[in-house]
């Protein structure tokens, strides 16, 4: 309690429930799709273990941080994004997916660049009917009519080539990205 200048008992008002949530949200779990960023802790013969700023650490399979060849992608103290994964959680820790993570920050950044019309980098996978595949982070379609302004005949000559791209349609529910 304060006292005012007349010497009277003041009661102190309390600051706003949102305010004092606030001040105790970062308590509060995760959202079930939220992207969190986590420090690489260790790395065992089957996990990857994670501090992402919960009360416990997380931990990840290892195949997620694996290339194709089967090399590891990080090191302990590497920053990385993870989600909250449900299924069976391990002793002491909490089951993280890291591909779930990327793939909705992949989303996020197609989003980002086809609300700001930017150019994107693209690698031709292939060719489909109309057109062809182009990897923008998921896989995308580009219309053969779209592949070069003028009129090309061999698109199989983009193949495996690294492209600028726009993406023009965004479907995210679909998953449908055209380019």
């Amino acid at each position: 309690m304060a006292v005012d200048n007349n010497g009277q008992a003041e009661q102190q008002v309390p600051e706003n429930y949102e305010d004092l949530l606030e001040d105790y949200s970062h308590f509060a779990p995760p959202a079930a799709d939220e992207v969190l960023q986590g420090v690489v802790l260790g790395i065992t013969g089957k996990d990857v273990i994670i501090d992402f700023g919960y009360k416990s650490e997380g931990i990840v399979p290892i195949e997620q941080f694996q290339n194709p060849s089967g090399d590891l992608t990080v090191r302990s103290g590497d920053v990385v994004d993870v989600m909250i994964e449900h299924g069976e959680r391990p002793e002491g820790y909490v089951l993280l997916s890291h591909t779930r993570a990327a793939r909705l920050r992949v989303w996020d950044n197609l989003d980002r660049a086809f609300q700001e019309q930017l150019i994107v980098s693209g690698r031709v996978l292939g060719r489909v009917k109309g057109g062809l595949a182009v990897d923008v982070g998921t896989k995308a379609f580009m219309p053969g009519s779209q592949a070069d302004p003028r009129p090309i005949h061999n698109l199989d000559a983009l193949i495996g080539q690294d492209i600028p791209v726009k993406i023009i349609k965004l479907n995210r529910r679909r998953g449908n990205v055209v380019v």
